[in-house]
């Protein structure tokens, strides 16, 4: 509903695309988020395994040292198994999103009075074409590869524009 309100899309979304866009975005804020996520639900259980009857008397309160790092141990099949699960889960709503988009675009371009036209195997089309392709990730020097390097780099202020500034950025991601 953001990027409606926002009126950032030209088009509602599906209601099962806007409940995928929601869950989503929670899983962003959590990760931006985790640990005061993680400390504050460490609380919680630590309040509710306090018996009932003793939890007037217990004060329970953040402990800020040590500082205690999880660490998984070991992981077994089930886990594994969860992680491919979850993964899948996540590609598919993934994919719901990238047609929302896809048709958000198709709207965008269509209100243009001016667009190009584009030669497909169907002839002339004005239809957004999408072109994919695999990212050589053998070859370090491929733009797929440099493009997560050079986003980076420019988020981070490090990008002046320059080749030079281009060539440290992705030597430090090979590093």
């Amino acid at each position: 509903m953001f990027l409606v309100n926002k009126k950032l899309l030209k088009r509602e979304l599906l209601p099962e695309s806007n409940k995928i866009l929601n869950e989503l975005l929670d899983v962003r804020n959590w990760s931006f988020h985790n640990v005061q996520s993680m400390l504050t639900a460490d609380l919680e259980l630590a309040k509710n395994s306090v018996p009932e009857e003793l939890r007037e008397s217990v004060e329970i309160r953040p402990m800020f040292n040590p500082v205690i790092i999880r660490k998984v141990k070991s992981y077994d099949w089930k886990m594994l198994e969860g992680f491919v699960d979850h993964n899948k889960i996540r590609e598919a709503q993934f994919d719901v999103i990238l047609t929302e988009m896809k048709a958000d675009y198709q709207s965008l371009m269509d209100e243009l009075p001016e667009s190009s036209y584009i030669v497909t195997n169907k002839g002339l089309s004005r239809e957004v074409q999408y072109i994919e392709y695999e990212i050589d990730t053998q070859n370090p020097n491929s733009a797929g590869c440099n493009i997560a390097s050079l986003s980076m780099g420019i988020q981070k202020g490090k990008y002046d524009g320059t080749a030079a500034a281009i060539e440290k950025l992705t030597m430090e991601e090979k590093n």
